[in-house]
């Protein structure tokens, strides 16, 4: 019993002081800082120091945390859904232009921006347009924020585990 109310209790200050912080700081690639201080901490909560290869991977898998690469794609893909169906106050249309040809997949998808800056490349813009068009259907067609929040959680859930 004080083992699992003193991981729940690391896992509370771990939210506290690293998502609160450190996850949405940057939108971009995940700083390796970042990734690090999650492990470190996911090895603190779980009072397991090993070294031997896998270990932070069966850590995190233990703690039910998602690694702070996919939980940045799931935040931008979110904002892209709100804009899309107007829930924040930000015009698609000024930024984003619709496809008219449908290939594979769902039927809203966006033209990919070109980059001349390599620095371009890794910002909201084309990171998340590419997201957006490789989602499944499902996810794209939800009706709640709610829905659409678990749908593309399942979906990268899915994709990690192939």
């Amino acid at each position: 019993m004080f083992i699992e109310t003193h991981v729940s209790y690391l896992q509370m200050q771990h939210w506290i002081l690293f998502d609160l912080h450190l996850c949405y700081l940057s939108v971009g690639s995940p700083c390796k800082t970042q990734c690090k201080m999650q492990t470190q901490a996911a090895r603190f909560c779980m009072k397991e120091y090993s070294r031997m290869p896998g270990t932070v991977t069966q850590l995190m898998a233990d703690l039910n945390w998602q690694p702070l690469q996919t939980r940045r794609k799931i935040a931008r893909v979110t904002m892209f859904y709100k804009m899309v169906n107007r829930l924040v106050d930000i015009d698609l249309q000024n930024y984003f232009v619709k496809t008219n040809k449908q290939t594979r997949g769902h039927n809203q998808k966006y033209q990919t921006m070109r980059w001349k800056v390599a620095a371009w490349r890794h910002s909201f813009f084309p990171t998340t347009v590419k997201e957006w068009n490789e989602l499944p259907l499902s996810a794209v067609n939800c009706n709640s924020l709610e829905s659409f929040k678990s749908a593309v959680k399942g979906h990268y859930q899915t994709k990690s585990n192939n």
